[in-house]
């Protein structure tokens, strides 16, 4: 998923690119850039991950459900 993100932030910054130098028109697209460069350095980022975090409670509730049995 974080190759997804850094791919797409990367496309939208291309393109942000290209509006901005070829056609002098920025407005909208500006805040599209604003998300892309956020999306990367939320993956920059060093800290907790809240999808692993999910991940590690559901092997937990799998182990616990199955260990019932």
């Amino acid at each position: 998923m974080r190759i997804i993100i850094c791919i797409l932030a990367l496309i939208v910054i291309t393109g942000w690119a290209i509006v901005y130098f070829k056609f002098n028109k920025g407005g909208m697209f500006h805040l599209t850039l604003a998300v892309a460069v956020i999306a990367i350095a939320t993956q920059l980022l060093p800290g907790s991950r809240t999808s692993d975090k999910l991940k590690d409670q559901n092997h937990e509730r799998r182990k616990r459900s199955l260990s019932k049995r």
